[in-house]
């Protein structure tokens, strides 16, 4: 948010040149006093330059302050967005690694594994991150050369410019000041001379009635009595000077130095307001502008994917890791009794010819050995077919004899291992006829099924990764709308930057309610010595030259806050002189100084100005509703708890809760004792209720009895009705003024004339000095009507008269009277 709009446009309210500004009432940004916008009655202000400027001063600092804020949020956003790039920078260098690290080593195996298409996929992955990356890196860039590197140079020149302009109102403000200190010194001196003039008067006067005095020195007397009039004459003259040139120097910097400084750090505060917003569009503009690149390289790796054919990449590894032989074919059946046919004779196994067909299994050759016979074997270590060495025996002359006794034993032993070979034989082409067909299927069925459940496999795991790195594309592509959502929201976001609504905010945030003081009126110290010059003592006072007036009461009028019957050591000084009095005082310069530093607060809060006052009360009475509903609440549950006791009495004893029941209702009743207190000031200061009554006050002493003894002193300081400060009870404290002889004079004079009459709407204890006190209902005369202090004189009985809060009565002048209005 931002304030510096609206604090020059309240200064144009005043000039009439602006009308939106009606929304703030009459309230001005700088903490001026005026009677115009009290809102006590009872306690008005007549603002001294050094009061108005001190409170201009507290608002001058705030402005300083809140525009040092403003550097501070601009500083704050310059170090987020430093901070965003070297996330992105971060990342960028993270992902430029993650790619470098898969990819592929040269003159290795793995630049032999990206002939698939799949590594080739994720190599073209590999590389559209590396781009990626690259696009991370151009929104830092982007961020730090239009955003980082131009804001830094604008906060620079920013700084310079507020330098340049809080120097502008210092110097204004240190010029107002000075002026004031020259019309004080004028003034001083005109009420001195002014006084020097009314002692040589009446020192003339004694001597020219004295019949002893010769008539020298009654000429010298009267000479030294013109000399002063002359000089007072003089110090009037100048005084009149240095109030006009004050009067002009203090519009013209109310209503044209301080709008126009004020102008220009409202300019300023919106230029950082407006390039805040700007930035943040360039800050989303930056990220945006790289999302269709990011999409190019989303689509590099989609586009990667599809390219993936599992067809081939099998077909690849059928080429790299094929033999190139043949599935085996049948084995052929072995056929091992041919040898045994060829030697046995016809006779000898006769039975082996009995008609019994002979297998024929597509045998090997006649002369094929038995499988296990080594071929190899030396001559001397073969061995002889049997039928031969069967021969050999059977002719072996000297054992025919046993061949007889052998033969028939020796048929029946062949005989059955024929038998036996037959078995064998039958069993080993059993065996070999089902070997060839699990062969068969071993290779034409078994293996292939495999082969091809590897493949598909494979092709699967091939396809799928070719999905993940299409999903691995998608799930970064589908949050490329919700960044640009993101993206619009931030450009929103900038656009709903407000300069003028931020300047609305502050002002109401630091508005006091005062307005700008007028002009100070001229306070002729030289009315005393009219009444008192006779007519021949000092004819040179009657040339015929025009006596000043610059908006002066009237000659008949006592000083606003003088009763007629004091005596003449009970005159009151002017309120300048008071107020200076005031700040000079040391049992009350530590009460301001305390206010002036920010120490303890009075509780009603009546050190802030108007507006401020009535947000801190309003904030108060919130609270405190707050604090009341939330014990009503404790109170509700703990009278709950005590039924649930009383119904059921082995849960708990009732009495136990009486102690804290009592203690919740009491401090309900203090909050709302609280509550009622604050909610009269507060109506007090919205202008629903005149004045605290004097209940509310006694009501508030209750509360009061904590509160610093130095706060109660300022507040009561600040309930005066003649703007300066009530005297305090101590006699150490009390302000005494002194007193000149013309009161009794004006005493001694024809009353003023009614100009109207008055009706009381309000009971008012006039307790200070010059008020007086009034019953509601009661009618009064009207003598002197409101001059635009707030404050209306009148009287009773002929013989008392006073002030009271022009908002307390009802006044009716006469149509005849000069000015003649109705103040309600």
């Amino acid at each position: 948010m931002h304030s510096l709009a609206l604090f020059h446009a309240l200064w144009l309210h005043f000039l009439g040149q602006c009308s939106w500004l009606l929304l703030c009432g009459a309230a001005h940004p700088l903490a001026l006093q005026s009677v115009a916008v009290l809102s006590d009655p009872s306690t008005p202000w007549h603002p001294t330059v050094s009061s108005v400027h001190l409170r201009f001063k507290d608002q001058f600092d705030n402005l300083e302050k809140h525009t040092q804020w403003g550097i501070d949020i601009l500083e704050k956003y310059i170090k987020f967005v430093k901070e965003r790039t070297d996330i992105e920078l971060s990342y960028a260098k993270q992902l430029r690694n993650l790619s470098k690290k898969y990819q592929p080593k040269k003159n290795s195996k793995e630049e032999e594994e990206y002939k698939y298409t799949a590594c080739k996929a994720f190599l073209s992955t590999l590389n559209e991150m590396n781009d990626y990356a690259g696009q991370h890196e151009v929104i830092s860039e982007n961020m730090t050369s239009q955003i980082t590197v131009d804001l830094m140079r604008y906060v620079q020149e920013l700084k310079q410019e507020r330098k340049s302009n809080f120097h502008d109102g210092r110097k204004a403000q240190q010029h107002i000041e000075t002026c004031w200190k020259q019309l004080e010194s004028s003034k001083r001196r005109f009420e001195r001379d002014c006084k020097e003039a009314d002692r040589a008067q009446q020192y003339f006067e004694k001597m020219d009635a004295d019949i002893n005095v010769t008539k020298a020195d009654v000429e010298k007397a009267r000479q030294q009595a013109q000399l002063r009039h002359q000089m007072a004459e003089d110090s009037k003259a100048d005084y009149s000077s240095i109030l006009q040139r004050f009067n002009q120097e203090q519009w013209e910097y109310y209503h044209t130095h301080i709008p126009n400084i004020f102008q220009k750090i409202q300019e300023m505060e919106e230029r950082r307001i407006v390039r805040i917003g700007e930035s943040m569009k360039t800050y989303a503009e930056v990220d945006r502008q790289v999302i269709p690149i990011i999409g190019k390289c989303l689509d590099g790796i989609v586009k990667a994917a599809e390219s993936i054919d599992q067809k081939n990449d099998s077909q690849l590894v059928v080429e790299a890791y094929k033999s190139g032989f043949e599935p085996p074919g049948d084995i052929e059946f072995e056929d091992y009794t041919q040898p045994m046919k060829r030697t046995v004779s016809e006779n000898s196994l006769s039975s082996s010819k009995e008609g019994k067909p002979e297998l024929k299994f597509g045998g090997k050759s006649r002369g094929k050995l038995w499988p296990f016979i080594k071929k190899n074997k030396s001559p001397k270590q073969q061995k002889e077919p049997l039928s031969h060495r069967f021969n050999e025996f059977m002719t072996s002359k000297p054992k025919i004899h046993c061949f007889r006794s052998l033969k028939r034993g020796a048929r029946q032993q062949a005989q059955l291992r024929h038998q036996m070979a037959e078995d064998s034989k039958a069993d080993y082409s059993s065996i070999l006829q089902r070997f060839n067909q699990e062969q068969w299927e071993y290779y034409h069925t078994h293996i292939p099924n495999i082969f091809q459940k590897i493949q598909e496999m494979e092709e699967r795991r091939i396809v799928r990764i070719g999905e993940s790195m299409k999903t691995y594309a998608e799930v970064d592509r589908q949050v490329i709308p919700i960044i640009g959502k993101c993206l619009d929201g931030i450009v929103k976001a900038a656009e709903s930057i407000d300069q003028k609504n931020d300047s609305q905010l502050v002002v109401e945030a630091y508005k006091s309610g005062f307005e700008p003081p007028g002009d100070i009126e001229f306070e002729d110290y030289t009315q005393p010595m009219k009444r008192t010059v006779s007519e021949n003592s000092l004819s040179s006072s009657k040339e015929g030259k025009p006596e000043l007036k610059f908006g002066g009461k009237s000659r008949g009028k006592l000083w606003p806050f003088i009763k007629k019957n004091k005596s003449p050591k009970q005159q009151k000084e002017p309120l300048s002189h008071r107020f200076n009095e005031f700040m000079t005082s040391k049992p009350k310069i530590h009460c301001f100084r305390s206010l002036k530093r920010g120490g303890a607060t009075p509780e009603d809060f009546s050190n802030l100005p108007p507006e401020q006052r009535r947000k801190k009360l309003q904030q108060k009475v919130d609270d405190l509703n707050k604090e009341i509903q939330k014990e009503t609440d404790q109170r509700d549950a703990i009278t709950k708890m005590k039924d649930v006791y009383l119904k059921n009495p082995q849960m708990g004893d009732p009495a136990s809760l009486d102690h804290k029941l009592a203690e919740v209702t009491q401090n309900i009743e203090r909050l709302r004792l609280e509550t009622q207190k604050f909610e009269a000031w507060l109506a007090e200061v919205e202008g629903r209720l005149p004045a605290r009554s004097e209940q509310a006050r006694r009501q508030s002493g209750m509360y009061d009895g904590q509160t610093h003894q130095t706060v109660t002193n300022c507040a009561q300081d600040r309930e005066s009705p003649d703007g300066s400060y009530t005297e305090e009870q101590s006699q150490e404290s009390e302000l005494k003024v002194l007193a000149t002889d013309f009161d009794d004079e004006f005493d001694d004079e024809e009353p003023l004339p009614a100009i109207g009459t008055c009706k009381a709407l309000y009971t008012f204890e006039g307790q200070n000095e010059g008020t007086i006190s009034v019953v509601e209902g009661e009618t009064l005369s009207v003598i002197e009507e409101d001059k635009g202090d707030g404050w209306t004189r009148i009287r009773r009985n002929e013989d008392e008269e006073g002030y009271v809060p022009t908002s307390y009565v009802e006044v009716y002048l006469d149509k005849n009277a000069k000015g003649a209005k109705t103040y309600i």
